[in-house]
């Protein structure tokens, strides 16, 4: 009921305001909202939904090979963050076949925009027809393609850097947070929106919970939030950017871009470059000594990533945020040991003994994991199923 409310509310704000649905008009208004300047002629195709889900396939067959998305999918079930019986390539499918309203793929250079269809579809789809928000959705594909075409987007954001998850998600929150806040621009100036109602609005789209209306709670957290995060994390440390520095500064974003997901959630961290995130590695001996086989899966979490999995495990969102903030760096092994039981070993470093005390208290709290610290290191393992017979994770603790 509460996002049929948001649409409702939109559909009065916007319904009787005219949009344009000429392509080169929208994209002089791109150019001018966003004080960059296309280089070359986009190509832009209208296609079915059926078409769009098949793009999107192609997408994660690109960045995922059969085996990397089965280790992959083996890394986020022994996180105990997608149920065990899911497929993290159908998962995926359908998350974004029921989101995407437009693709701009950077390695074609080419806008695909979902078609009106006859097809029953749901009350956004409907509402955005009847709105002609199409624009809007045009606009935002459009911002993609200038920043490409100005700042090559997979290669200065490090889109395709799969092991680094953290860094990834930082390097989305750009161009999602960029193409969302040209968007709400164009918004604004077609509808005549005052400041103070601008002000609001963006308070709105910065909100995670906005999209979450949208959205629902049918996927895992993980792949949930993390897409949003680049939407409105990303806007809200894009306008700040922006407020704060201006468009140059914004360019900036895409020759310097953010390192870590806690730069784009503490903007002044990137700003003033004190916080970088510290390089933390996992040698074959330590994966040797927990009595690992075969390596599935290495990768950085970061902050953000990191709150997610304290609230997978139990703990109460404010706890998180606390227990999240004050990271420093991390890196994780998904391995095979000799049963064939798969595990992981998760190394973090936090910025004071504080931080990582409570860290170390909130991931304690976690059954079937055991818990290391030494000063502001704090290493987390799965359990065999062997250890999880009633032990409890503190006797297995170090100081």
């Amino acid at each position: 009921m509460k996002r049929l409310f948001v649409l409702i509310f939109l559909f009065l704000l916007f319904s009787n305001r005219g949009f344009s649905t000429d392509i080169e008009t929208l994209k002089k208004e791109v150019e001018s909202l966003r004080v960059l300047k296309f280089k070359e002629k986009i190509q832009i195709e209208n296609v079915s939904k059926d078409e769009i889900s098949r793009i999107m396939n192609k997408e994660i067959e690109k960045k995922f090979s059969e085996k990397k998305i089965e280790n992959y999918e083996a890394a986020l079930k022994a996180f105990w963050l997608i149920p065990k019986k899911s497929s993290l390539k159908g998962l995926l499918q359908n998350m974004m076949d029921s989101q995407v309203a437009g693709i701009y793929d950077p390695e074609t250079k080419k806008l695909y925009i979902l078609e009106n269809s006859s097809e029953a579809e749901d009350e956004f789809f409907n509402l955005s027809k009847a709105m002609n928000l199409s624009d809007i959705f045009i606009v935002h594909e459009l911002t993609h393609a200038v920043t490409d075409q100005n700042f090559n987007l997979e290669k200065s954001l490090n889109l395709e850097d799969l092991e680094n998850e953290d860094r990834q998600t930082a390097g989305l929150a750009v161009a999602e947070g960029d193409a969302t806040l040209v968007m709400l621009k164009y918004l604004a100036k077609t509808v005549n929106l005052q400041s103070e109602d601008i002000s609001q609005f963006s308070e709105i789209v910065g909100d995670m919970s906005f999209y979450s209306e949208f959205m629902g709670e049918t996927f895992p957290r993980i792949l949930r939030e993390n897409l949003l995060f680049a939407y409105a994390q990303g806007f809200k440390f894009v306008n700040f950017i922006l407020e704060s520095n201006g468009w140059k500064k914004v360019n900036n974003l895409y020759i310097n871009p953010p390192q870590s997901t806690e730069e784009v959630i503490h903007p002044e961290k990137y700003i003033y470059q004190n916080d970088k995130p510290k390089k933390v590695t996992i040698n074959c001996e330590e994966l040797k000594r927990e009595g690992g086989l075969e390596k599935l899966w290495e990768g950085t979490w970061g902050e953000f990533s990191t709150k997610i999995i304290l609230r997978e495990w139990g703990i109460e969102e404010d706890k998180a945020n606390i227990s999240s903030a004050g990271w420093g760096g991390d890196r994780y092994l998904v391995y095979k040991d000799q049963s064939g039981e798969i595990l992981f070993y998760w190394r973090t470093l936090w910025d004071s003994e504080n931080d990582a005390k409570e860290f170390e208290k909130s991931v304690s709290l976690k059954k079937g994991v055991t818990v290391l610290r030494k000063v502001n290191e704090v290493i987390v393992r799965r359990r065999k199923a062997a250890e999880s017979n009633g032990k409890s994770v503190a006797e297995d603790k170090l100081q």
